[in-house]
């Protein structure tokens, strides 16, 4: 793998360093020998990479198998964990392992298949679970795209700057996009407020990766920052190009709009004083073709009635968090713009709060955000949003039922009756007029 690598990247744009074969030497000395030399040894990978200001790629294992025992010893030392910025696990199959194993004509252990499957099980948990404690972003490149053609690519996504939205970019996209006749817009998230699906669910589920136990390994570990979004990014980038899109098509194909969503967008989207922004954590491409189909998004992405779609995707996009979503707001503000915000769950909390008019899109219990009450009744009652609540279908459920009570918090429960948070009817002719054409200086919620 190292030497294509090398022959397809070239040595004039990385470092190329093979971590294993000093370390099998140690094996026998215990992980005491394998600590004391390994650390130094990453230190001059580490000194080397700076010197010639290139990035550095390390090749090798993350464990080693005792013979006799069959106990595991980890070859990564907390200095490594220091050194990475991201780690790619090749998840060949063990009957490929056993295969290659079995012409190798380096001597080497027998090992059956059961074995092989139990040590790499345990391998990716150990090394998953130092990624995490360390913050990088891991991604597992399953056994048939892990050739070297696909892991380069990947590597030439990864060594282009993968950064958070910045404001310049913002700024950017608002020059594009926003016409300096406009005096209001509407932002609004995708995933479960534009509709009840969630488009990265039904993606991943067509691309056949991840599930959402891993969705939710991932975001509960790292929260939702730049690392998680980073390592879902990752996570897609298991996928061709080609085959990424066809995910996101096949998903967009599933995806039908909230009724009062569709009705209000037709009636304001070719207000020439109004511009829609639709602005997601989730994936970018989904939703330019949910809007499409639905007649809201042309193929160039402007003109009267389009809504241009800021996202993520694979590691071609600067990524989304949700600062992102509430700089936006604000940079639309500075331009004297009044701002009606739409969201359904706390990555949608800062931009809400941001809003002139804040708006929570209510789903159905069975697949609305199970998160969002406690940290939206402590918002509330702390003076950082001010909203109310869109239901959508039938919905017998407010989003509104005390007593809450923070994770992890010393604060004291809250009641329901304590919070205000009244229902509103988008579809109304009084919330499509504050829509339109309240001010920032005259208007009020």
């Amino acid at each position: 793998m190292l030497a294509a690598l090398k022959e397809r990247l070239g040595t004039e744009r990385c470092l190329f360093f093979e971590g294993s074969e000093m370390i099998e030497e140690l094996v026998d000395g215990g992980s005491g020998a394998q600590d004391e030399i390994r650390e130094p040894d990453i230190q001059l990978i580490q000194e080397e990479c700076r010197v010639r200001d290139l990035p550095g790629i390390v090749t090798g294992h993350y464990t080693f198998r005792y013979s006799g025992t069959g106990s595991l010893m980890t070859a990564g030392t907390f200095k490594d964990f220091d050194a990475y910025s991201h780690i790619l696990y090749l998840h060949v199959s063990p009957t490929t392992i056993h295969e290659r194993r079995y012409m190798d004509l380096t001597k080497r252990p027998d090992i059956d298949l059961v074995q092989l499957s139990d040590w790499q099980h345990k391998e990716y948990a150990a090394l998953r679970e130092r990624c995490v404690e360390a913050k990088i972003p891991l991604m597992s490149i399953p056994d048939e795209v892990a050739g070297p053609e696909n892991v380069v690519r990947v590597i030439q996504d990864l060594l282009s700057p993968i950064h958070e939205m910045r404001l310049e970019e913002v700024e950017a996209f608002i020059e594009r996009e926003v016409s300096p006749t406009v005096k209001s817009a509407l932002i609004l998230d995708a995933d479960k407020t534009l509709s009840e699906a969630d488009g990265g669910a039904l993606a991943r589920e067509m691309m056949g990766i991840g599930n959402r136990s891993s969705l939710q390994q991932i975001l509960g570990s790292y929260g939702y920052n730049l690392e998680a979004f980073v390592t879902l990014a990752m996570l897609y980038c298991q996928k061709t190009p080609f085959d990424f899109s066809t995910g996101c098509n096949q998903a967009a194909r599933k995806i039908k709009l909230y009724g009062p969503i569709e009705a209000i967008l037709r009636q304001v989207a070719r207000e020439s004083s109004l511009q829609i922004i639709v602005i997601t954590c989730g994936l970018k491409k989904v939703w330019e073709r949910v809007l499409q189909r639905h007649g809201f998004h042309s193929i160039l992405g402007h003109g009267l009635g389009s809504i241009p779609v800021i996202g993520n995707g694979q590691l071609d996009l600067p990524v989304v968090t949700p600062q992102t979503k509430s700089l936006l707001v604000r940079q639309l503000q500075e331009r004297g713009i009044y701002v009606t915000a739409f969201g359904d769950s706390p990555l949608d909390l800062s931009m809400l709060s941001a809003a002139d008019n804040a708006v929570i899109v209510v789903g159905p219990e069975s697949t609305r955000s199970k998160t969002m009450d406690n940290p939206l009744a402590y918002s509330i009652q702390e003076g950082k949003v001010r909203a109310r609540q869109a239901l959508m279908g039938d919905v017998s459920r407010r989003l509104i039922n005390g007593p809450f009570q923070l994770r992890d918090s010393d604060k004291p429960p809250i009641e329901a009756a304590d919070i205000s948070l009244p229902v509103v009817d988008i579809s109304s002719e009084q919330f499509l007029v504050q829509v339109l054409h309240s001010r920032r200086n005259t208007a009020g919620v």
